[in-house]
């Protein structure tokens, strides 16, 4: 009788060992992570509740879960007011408010930690010199760090992003190695495996072979695999290997397409079930992804589902604008204009703040302007071009900003609101900005004279010129050399290329003119307004040569 009893005990005790060692397992696949010390880089925080608070935040920013962000910063805040890092992350868009929770960060800055005052001094450094103007700083101050940190996973991450960018090849192969070292201090981190994804595959490079070369993409699909199945529940990891599947997608090949929106109809499923405020970013998502594979009707029905999904005015706003670009994208530009009059005509009735409808009157006549252009409608231009101007300097005196003050551009970048990524076109108020716009949009409807006028005022004011709009006026005007030799020398936007693409064709080289079509057309949609332009243009074009 003992002998059994013995038994059972044990083999109680066998199922408790096997059940607490599947959870473990089970919580490392889905990117639950303990507050170990070498994960996190420490704060000098010490209510123990404030700090999960903040470490649930940061983790909601990345997963671009804003509400729920705010919230949990807000909860840190509670317990702790003085929490150094919660003050200065807080994604608050309320101006007064956000300066001061900044202004009490720096008020505790002799009570910070290295790492602490690494932060407080690199937004200093970035609101004062701006992001590529203060990289050597940041690096510099990076590299001091490494020195106190190296051991923890969360400073590899963090460095990864301050020496690179994930567009540009050099920098993003160093950032992919410092990636790889937070992944092996903790493998159930999940931050830098997802980084790690954009970083190896989101550059144009990229994009072309995972279309074109089979071995390169059996390598991505044997990678993304193996990281989705260790997260398979978390959105943010889902949404990344989604876009990249989207990216890799070519007509010959379907499976790669059907696999993006398994993935992100996964993301939507969980954002859903756990109703995360990123529901309507993963609508958006899967909208693009559609327009990449040309299924249109499909993409603008998945946008009504965004517009229903909204959690707050920003993310409405910003699928409003998706919208815009869908029909962009699709070369639909009366449907884009049709859709902006709509859009503009009940602004007024969804609430928005003052400061909000302001924004929003700067991007939508900034969108119609290039639209307009584009369209070749030089009188509809020249007309959305003074509204665009005219809400500028309305949004101007809103944050009560002197156009001739030689700070000016600092300020304007330091505003809140870079979470704002479709509203970002609101930045295109500063008057060098806006000059910049008038110069571009007049040489593309052909009035050069009025163009260079504007660009040679502007020279002799500043002593400088935008080169890519003297690359576009030589194309324009039949002086194709020239405009060759300008592009050939400089990294543009893909929308740039387009013009050198046609400058080499009237050149006869046709083969280069193909590789930049080819390198165009990969782009995804609804990334970049620019590129929206000329992505299918490209495709079209392609076709005939």
């Amino acid at each position: 009788m003992k002998s059994n009893i013995k038994k059972i005990i044990f083999l109680f005790y066998l199922i408790a060992l096997t059940s607490l060692y599947y959870c473990e397992n089970l919580d490392k696949k889905e990117g639950k992570i303990d507050s170990n010390e070498d994960t996190f880089l420490p704060v000098s925080a010490t209510n123990k509740e404030a700090i999960e608070f903040y470490r649930n935040a940061m983790d909601n920013l990345f997963k671009e879960e804003y509400i729920e962000a705010r919230t949990n910063f807000n909860s840190a805040l509670k317990l702790d007011p003085n929490f150094i890092l919660a003050n200065l992350f807080i994604n608050e868009s309320d101006l007064e408010l956000k300066e001061k929770y900044k202004k009490r960060a720096f008020q505790n800055m002799s009570k910070a930690n290295p790492y602490e005052v690494f932060e407080l001094k690199s937004d200093s450094l970035i609101n004062t010199k701006g992001w590529r103007q203060s990289f050597d700083e940041r690096n510099e101050l990076m590299n001091d760090l490494e020195k106190i940190y190296s051991n923890i996973a969360e400073f590899h991450n963090l460095k990864a992003n301050v020496i690179g960018n994930k567009y540009w090849a050099p920098s993003a192969t160093k950032s992919v190695e410092f990636f790889k070292k937070a992944i092996k201090i903790n493998p159930s981190y999940y931050e830098p495996y997802n980084n790690l994804m954009e970083f190896k595959y989101i550059r144009q490079n990229e994009i072309l072979k995972l279309k074109t070369d089979e071995n390169f993409y059996s390598s991505f699909d044997k990678e993304l695999n193996l990281i989705v199945k260790k997260f398979p529940n978390n959105t943010e990891i889902l949404s990344t290997a989604a876009k990249l599947y989207s990216n890799s997608y070519n007509s010959s090949d379907n499976k790669r397409l059907e696999k993006a929106i398994e993935l992100i109809e996964k993301a939507i499923e969980v954002s859903n079930r756990d109703t995360r405020s990123n529901l309507n970013l993963h609508y958006r998502t899967l909208s693009g992804i559609y327009s990449n594979g040309g299924k249109i009707k499909e993409s603008t029905e998945v946008i009504k589902f965004a517009l229903d999904s909204a959690e707050d005015d920003q993310q409405l706003i910003d699928t409003y604008f998706d919208l815009f670009s869908i029909h962009i994208y699709n070369g639909n530009f009366l449907d884009a204009v049709k859709s902006i009059d709509e859009f503009e005509s009940v602004i007024g009735g969804f609430g928005f703040s003052r400061e909000k409808i302001l924004k929003c009157k700067v991007g939508l006549n900034f969108y119609k302007s290039v639209i307009y252009a584009h369209a070749n409608q030089s009188m509809r231009t020249k007309e959305s071009i003074n509204n665009y101007l005219a809400a500028s300097r309305d949004l101007m005196a809103f944050f009560e900003l002197d156009e001739k003050d030689p700070d000016l551009n600092r300020k304007i970048n330091s505003l809140p609101g870079n979470n704002e990524w479709k509203g970002n076109m609101w930045r295109t108020m500063s008057p060098g900005w806006s000059e910049d716009n008038v110069i571009w949009l007049n040489t593309i409807i052909g009035d050069h004279s009025y163009a260079t006028k504007i660009h040679t005022r502007r020279q002799e004011r500043t002593g400088n010129r935008t080169k890519w709009i003297d690359g576009i006026s030589e194309v324009l005007k039949g002086n194709v050399q020239n405009g060759y030799d300008i592009f050939k020398d400089n990294r543009f936007l893909a929308y740039h290329q387009y013009f050198m693409a046609q400058a080499a064709l009237n050149l006869g080289k046709k083969d280069e003119a193909i590789s930049i079509l080819e390198k165009i057309m990969v782009m995804p949609p609804l990334e970049n307004f620019y590129n929206d332009f000329v992505i299918v243009r490209s495709r079209k074009l392609l076709e005939t040569l």
